[in-house]
């Protein structure tokens, strides 16, 4: 078509191309802490922030240290490897555009629960990472002689840690 000089008039359609990045996602773990470390399975949820212009696809994420998992997609999962596990998480979205990574780390720990079997102990229970020094607790129970922490309520092998084992485990008091 003809217009003024120095002005067009364009027919057609026009192709807009997303080359907007989405937000970055959000990793929150959840689970029993002790001091800065987690005693129980570690349930991480990753929430999508986002794409400002497209729609966001999926969440893609890998964890690597203690526990492993290669690149995988979803929104939660469950740590329950003893030890520092790191997990990195990417929004994608339909356009193919990736979003800057998320990490963060969380450290389980192993915990020794003491069954005080008809007595009574304090602390019920100790966590700590593997190899660290601990003291176990001497329990009472009244008109009775402690004998030793042991691996069965009744029967079992007498233990008696000086560093926290490399996994969880429950003792009991013998009498």
């Amino acid at each position: 078509s003809r217009g003024q000089a120095g002005s067009s008039t364009a027919t057609g359609s026009v192709t807009c191309i997303d080359r907007t990045k989405p937000n970055a996602p959000t990793i929150t773990p959840s689970g029993t802490k002790s001091g800065k470390h987690y005693t129980s399975n570690v349930t991480i949820s990753i929430t999508n922030n986002g794409d400002s212009v497209g729609q966001v696809d999926h969440i893609e994420y890998v964890v690597s240290g203690a526990q492993s998992v290669s690149r995988t997609t979803g929104s939660s999962l469950t740590i329950s490897t003893i030890g520092t596990s790191t997990i990195t998480a990417y929004v994608h979205d339909k356009a193919g555009n990736v979003s800057d990574s998320a990490s963060i780390s969380v450290t389980k720990v192993p915990t020794i629960t003491y069954n005080a079997n008809g007595g009574r102990v304090s602390p019920s229970s100790q966590s700590a990472s593997p190899g660290t020094a601990i003291t176990m607790p001497t329990p009472t129970n009244a008109g009775s002689i402690f004998l030793g922490w042991f691996t069965a309520s009744s029967g079992g092998s007498e233990v008696t840690y000086t560093t926290m084992p490399s996994s969880s485990v429950t003792v009991y008091a013998h009498w």
